[in-house]
């Protein structure tokens, strides 16, 4: 299956992963993309990590970027939650293996990626290359009145994370917080995909 992407000009193609495990993952991807099409503000769903990169295994879970409508970050990371707390994705903490991870988000626009690269996060370049877009939804307008509620749960959202354990023990670069951009990598495996990388060439 092949997605265009309007804000990078850029034509994805879904193609099978290099082993079972990673394309077993990302089948289930493919099933729950038409869940996340109910979701207000979600605007494109990318595969990323181990999955993308094609060497998940037996513990592996599914990481997701999550670029929302203009705007709208928090509000539509509220949704997502609560959809995945009402349906139960994220009770069961001990089964690692295939479990819903939306572990990066951007608001708006796909080129904010970049903001965190370079000496932020060195492998960004390289994690951005390997993603799978697997749902493209159509653009939807919003209220002012919206703008501000996404704003107020913005920073409510913002105090929480930057005042959690997990944020101030996470290696430098592994998690970015701001307005824009949320990067929650808090246990940050990119040497290693790096490295898995670098050995399957």
């Amino acid at each position: 299956m092949e997605i265009f992407n309007k804000s990078t000009n850029i034509l994805h193609k879904n193609k099978p992963a290099s082993k079972p495990y990673s394309e077993i993952l990302l089948n289930k991807a493919h099933l729950y993309s038409k869940y996340w099409s109910y979701l207000p503000f979600v605007k494109e769903v990318y595969v990323c990590n181990s999955v993308a990169i094609g060497n998940a295994h037996s513990n592996s879970d599914i990481d997701l970027l999550i670029i929302s409508q203009k705007n709208s970050m928090f509000l539509a990371r509220l949704f997502w939650m609560l959809f995945f707390y009402m349906s139960f994705q994220r009770s069961f903490f001990s089964i690692k293996f295939g479990r819903i991870c939306p572990s990066f988000w951007i608001d708006g626009d796909f080129d904010l990626i970049d903001s965190v690269s370079n000496e932020v996060d060195p492998y960004i370049s390289i994690w951005k290359k390997n993603l799978i877009c697997i749902k493209s939804y159509p653009n939807k307008s919003y209220s002012s009145f919206l703008k501000f509620i996404n704003f107020t749960i913005g920073k409510l959202m913002l105090f929480r994370i930057t005042s959690s354990k997990k944020f101030k023990k996470a290696p430098e670069g592994a998690v970015v917080v701001n307005f824009r951009v949320l990067k929650l990598h808090f246990n940050d495996k990119r040497k290693a995909f790096l490295n898995s990388l670098v050995d399957s060439r």
